[in-house]
């Protein structure tokens, strides 16, 4: 059972029953609206595992708790809703002063609330190791593969307009690397941790020989110095890559798809 899988519950089971009156509760359709086929099941096993988690699912609920012993009249009450749900994720949650998305909220409920195990969340059914993801970093993005000592040497946050989402601040360490929980938007998303997960991480050359020159020139220091005092603090699993362009398009010949990310 998937995560993806129940979310689609979520959203198809919270209008299912009879009409629910009051101004604290949300109207929900007659169970006559339930269409037949595949469609009907599902919103009918979504209801069942709101209403009764722990029977529907006994390997990931570890006490008495359901769904819908929080979110009241089977999430239709106007605290605590479930209509609409889907639409309002990626959202920003205050208790973990991170935006979470809709997989991880109903992964963090079971942690929690239930005191249970999270359902798996690969939307697609697949591993880590089933897929293959190459990050490669030019321009403005060649600080993220450098340790924290040079954020702090070179000023990488001031020149390339990189703020720290803790002080809000130029960021004077690698706010993408070794981060605490909370710190980034989504966790699990810091180059150590998607390193460990497999992704490869390359780092155009061309870009540390322009950059490192540049600073070079603004710092009166040797060029092919300050070039060498970068290369030796690149993170591990990051490699460097004759041309950033070149290596997206050798990925391309072996399967990758092309997405830009800023």
């Amino acid at each position: 059972m998937r995560a993806p899988f129940l979310l689609l519950l979520l959203a198809a089971a919270a209008p299912c029953g009879g009409q629910v009156a009051g101004e604290a509760r949300l109207l929900g359709s007659a169970d006559s609206t339930i269409p037949a086929g595949p469609l009907g099941v599902s919103s009918c096993r979504g209801r069942a595992l709101l209403l009764a988690t722990r029977d529907s699912l006994p390997g990931h609920v570890g006490n008495r708790l359901r769904c819908t012993s929080c979110h009241l009249e089977a999430g239709r009450r106007a605290s605590g809703t479930w209509v609409g749900v889907f639409a309002r994720y990626p959202q920003y949650r205050p208790r973990s002063n991170s935006v979470e998305t809709i997989d991880y909220r109903v992964s963090d409920c079971f942690r929690r609330s239930m005191n249970g195990t999270p359902l798996a969340s690969e939307t697609y059914g697949t591993t880590d190791a089933d897929n293959s993801v190459v990050v490669v970093l030019r321009h403005g993005g060649i600080p993220i593969g450098m340790d924290t000592p040079m954020w702090a040497k070179y000023k990488f946050g001031e020149f390339f307009k990189i703020h720290d989402g803790v002080t809000n601040a130029p960021a004077v360490r690698n706010p993408f690397s070794k981060v605490k929980a909370g710190e980034l938007p989504i966790p699990g998303m810091a180059l150590d941790e998607l390193s460990a997960k497999g992704v490869l991480f390359g780092i155009c050359n061309v870009a540390l020989t322009v950059h490192s020159g540049i600073f070079a020139k603004s710092m009166g220091l040797r060029a092919d110095a300050v070039r060498q005092d970068w290369v030796a603090s690149l993170l591990p699993g990051v490699q460097i890559v004759p041309s950033g362009v070149i290596a997206v398009n050798r990925t391309q010949e072996r399967g990758c798809a092309y997405c830009f990310a800023g």
